[in-house]
């Protein structure tokens, strides 16, 4: 495949794709056949994809044990995610029993609070407020894992699930992903459709840090914290999920500016924009909400 593809084009870059990066109890899921395919095909690819889903506080595990792999082997390659994505409804489960292909859709909503957020209309609000949220958060933690070119999973997704005839939790976990939300699953026949939160909040990420140069984890105990260098210039993302006041002064100078994501649309589907903040960068205020934080101009 490697070399039929080079013969037909030199510039080929050969993706080795659809690992699921599905992780249990510490290791991947099935690592003798990841360690058989990365121990005999290094020779045979260019790239790396592992798919990531589940808990992003997990990736950099996840994504180092895949290099930890390569690397047994005398060799590195670049990581990428094709597929990306959250919120995961899997979450909302204790085990696997959990999401058993016997129940309905019915039964989740009836036993488990946390996944009628993903079911129900009247949860529509606070479900994309979570979607907005995740969409930096796991971007974040892709990076951070050494993940050099993460992709949304999906762009479209269903608006609403009573559109839904899927029967099998298994179906849905992927569905409402999406950063555009229409009638039908997954876009087709689309006439009509609506841009989430999410999609605005992917627009203002791409803004603030297209094209970085570098990104390094800040040693915040209190919230996540994450500087990149953007063309020599500092942007920071951080958010707290109990809410904490940190101090940024050896980071930036003067004031600071706060860029919010859009968390909400009004009546008319409209994104709903929060107004830039400027405070001192030895007492910035974060909340779980993903700021980015830059050097006001």
């Amino acid at each position: 495949m490697l070399l039929r593809s080079k013969e037909a084009d030199d510039d080929a870059v050969i993706v080795l794709g659809g690992f699921t990066g599905n992780w249990k109890e510490g290791t991947n899921v099935n690592p003798v056949f990841v360690e058989y395919v990365l121990k005999n095909g290094k020779d045979y690819f260019n790239i790396l994809d592992v798919h990531l889903y589940g808990d992003p506080e997990t990736y950099k595990e996840r994504v180092g044990w895949f290099v930890d792999l390569m690397n047994k082997y005398g060799y590195s390659k670049p990581i990428w995610s094709t597929e990306m994505g959250g919120p995961d409804i899997r979450l909302c489960f204790d085990t696997d029993a959990g999401i058993s292909r016997d129940k309905s859709l019915e039964e989740f909503i009836t036993e488990n609070e946390c996944a009628r957020v993903f079911h129900l209309s009247e949860y529509k609000k606070e479900y994309y407020r979570m979607h907005a949220e995740e969409v930096v958060k796991r971007y974040m933690y892709a990076f951070d894992a050494g993940v050099s070119k993460p992709f949304w999973w999906i762009l479209y997704a269903v608006k609403e699930y009573q559109h839904l005839t899927y029967e099998w939790m298994v179906h849905v976990v992927f569905s409402k992903m999406g950063l555009v939300a229409t009638e039908s699953e997954r876009g087709r026949g689309v006439t009509a459709y609506m841009k989430t939160p999410g999609y605005y909040t992917y627009k203002i990420m791409v803004e603030e840090l297209d094209m970085f140069d570098s990104i390094e984890k800040l040693p915040f105990g209190n919230a996540e914290v994450f500087l990149f260098n953007v063309s020599g210039t500092h942007v920071i993302v951080a958010w707290s999920e109990n809410g904490a006041t940190i101090d940024l002064s050896n980071y930036l100078d003067g004031s600071v500016r706060v860029r919010h994501i859009v968390t909400a649309l009004d009546v008319e589907e409209k994104p709903i924009y929060k107004e830039d903040e400027i405070m001192l960068p030895s007492s910035v205020f974060v909340r779980s909400e993903p700021v980015f934080l830059s050097e006001k101009e």
